[in-house]
């Protein structure tokens, strides 16, 4: 028998023993992945993975526009006078409303600073814009707005007084209290387009002082120079006698009242709407906007407005939120309108 040379066992050695442990491999159970293992599996990019893995692309329609829902409310000062109907125990109820209602901007009246900071406790998410009146600061009433910031980004904002020198904290003409107007012009995040809003509330004594004061506001919305619409909503407290509406009617041409426009059953084009509200949903809406504390539904007054350029956006729908049978949550009633810009052409 030939015997190997003494070289090449090294060489066969080394290979009989590969042999083996590949065959101790084989007959082992293999060991779970590690940690890392899975990490890095579980982290593949979709394009490296197996082709049946991978959904095949379907067709998306462009999305509707959302509706922009404004709401405006006097929800009346806290003032111990106002007994079992004071701030205290009407907060949550207010709160509760606004939620559930989840307006895009929210424009109130009569709000003194900490109000404001309960309710923007209660309401996160919303950006304030306005300032106290009496100083500018946090002295006195607010008219603020709250901008839902997850919808709209602020462009631009600020606060005016309604006297002929815009000076802090001034009462202007026959006016019994300062009064002022908070704005902000806002950006809609989904599509990019702009709506400029105002709140404000007007004095209830002065009539001179509320004629002046529309006045003023329209000169405001002719400095801006812009196509942007602006919707203004507040109390704008007219009385039987001062010609108010006449004067808003004739100094602001351009804009209609959002009750009005959704009786008249119209568009900004002209044609009858297909999205206004039913018959019942009208007649739930109160044909008031105030009754005091010791006051009935009957005795009701309308005193609260929010204004809309028709040619600029479309009304989808509005009405007055009524009072719960055994609850008021405030002196005034809410005002609720949902809006729409025209579709681009």
């Amino acid at each position: 028998m030939k015997r190997w040379k003494s070289s090449r066992w090294p060489a066969f050695a080394l290979a009989l023993l590969a042999c083996w442990l590949m065959t101790a491999q084989a007959a082992e159970p293999a060991a779970p992945p590690s940690d890392t293992a899975l990490a890095l599996r579980t982290e593949q990019p979709l394009s490296t993975q197996r082709p049946f893995m991978q959904k095949q692309p379907t067709a998306v329609a462009a999305p509707k526009q959302a509706a922009v829902r404004l709401m405006s409310w006097n929800i009346r000062l806290d003032t111990p006078h106002d007994g079992s109907n004071a701030w205290p125990h009407r907060a949550s109820a207010v709160i509760a409303l606004i939620r559930q209602q989840q307006p895009a901007v929210l424009g109130l009246q009569e709000v003194l600073h900490h109000q404001l900071v309960r309710l923007e406790s209660a309401l996160p998410g919303y950006q304030r814009i306005g300032v106290g009146r009496d100083d500018g600061q946090s002295g006195g009433e607010y008219s603020p707005l709250l901008v839902d910031s997850r919808r709209f980004a602020v462009q631009d904002s600020g606060t005016f007084w309604f006297n002929p020198d815009n000076q802090i904290g001034k009462a202007g003409w026959d006016a019994a209290l300062p009064r002022i107007c908070s704005w902000a012009l806002l950006r809609d995040k989904g599509s990019g387009r702009l709506l400029r809003v105002l709140n404000l509330h007007l004095d209830h004594l002065g009539a001179e002082a509320r004629r002046q004061s529309v006045a003023l506001l329209a000169s405001r919305l002719k400095q801006w120079q812009d196509d942007v619409p602006a919707v203004i909503m507040g109390d704008f407290n007219p009385s039987g006698t001062d010609q108010l509406l006449q004067v808003m009617a004739t100094s602001l041409p351009q804009h209609r009242d959002a009750l009005s426009l959704l009786s008249d059953g119209l568009l900004s084009d002209g044609m009858p709407s297909d999205s206004m509200l039913s018959d019942s949903q009208r007649a739930a809406s109160p044909a008031y906007s105030y009754y005091g504390w010791d006051q009935q539904p009957a005795d009701g007054v309308r005193l609260d407005f929010l204004l809309l350029p028709p040619t600029q956006l479309k009304l989808q729908q509005a009405m007055l939120i009524a009072d719960e049978a055994q609850e008021r949550r405030s002196d005034h009633l809410p005002l609720v309108a949902d809006v729409l810009w025209p579709a681009q052409r």
